[in-house]
């Protein structure tokens, strides 16, 4: 999808939603600066995509984020209970089911947490 689609869809989410820039960073975890930025060109990562995708889709507005052949990403997830002893848990598995679950604020923690790891294993603690 082009960017200037991108740019306004989310200008329209946020008007259909009736919310400032500064309440829409709220909602989808991202500063007004960066909601600004999306509005006015700056390419949108494809973490802040899928959390404007979900918000919308949690609002009935998937419509206004959706594109031809581009997957729309929904919350309708609930995952397993982790055992307190997860010395069993197929980690590989678990974190797949959390990407699947399309929920930015998990998606976001995840992406962050394999950044940390990254760059703890390469000796370069941040």
């Amino acid at each position: 999808m082009s960017r200037e689609n991108k740019e306004a869809a989310v200008k329209a989410l946020r008007e259909a939603l009736g919310v400032s820039q500064v309440e829409f960073g709220r909602l989808i975890g991202r500063s007004h600066q960066s909601i600004h930025l999306y509005e006015t060109g700056q390419n949108i990562s494809d973490a802040a995509w899928r959390a404007i995708q979900a918000l919308a889709h949690e609002r009935g507005l998937a419509d206004l984020v959706s594109f031809p052949g581009e997957l729309v990403v929904k919350r309708e997830f609930r995952p397993a209970p982790i055992p307190r002893d997860a010395s069993g848990v197929d980690l590989h598995a678990l974190l797949d089911e959390l990407v699947q679950s399309g929920d930015p604020g998990v998606v976001l923690t995840i992406e962050n947490l394999l950044l940390y790891l990254t760059q703890y294993t390469r000796g370069s603690k941040p």
